[in-house]
């Protein structure tokens, strides 16, 4: 379903801002954090692969749409995380 979803978005999204955000992606500088950052990333991320970090939260099972695909964590992460 995951796979699914991710096709149809990349295929329904306007091609001229794809590449817009894919080139904002590519050039982000950021060096600094807010200090309660909290990311919940899908360990099976095959676009931007989970990375350590002090404010990761995984999702084991979850891919690049683990918010979709597996919401039922992504939201008991929040609710813990609250």
């Amino acid at each position: 379903m995951a796979g699914a979803i991710g096709y149809l978005i990349l295929f329904e999204t306007d091609p001229i801002f794809l590449k817009w955000a894919l080139g904002v992606i590519a050039r982000w500088k950021s060096t600094q954090l807010p200090e309660q950052l909290i990311q919940i990333h899908g360990r099976r991320d095959r676009i931007f692969p989970c990375a350590a970090g002090s404010s990761l939260r995984v999702v084991k099972a979850g891919g690049h749409f683990c918010v979709y695909s597996n919401s039922e964590q992504v939201n008991k992460i929040l609710k813990d995380e609250l």
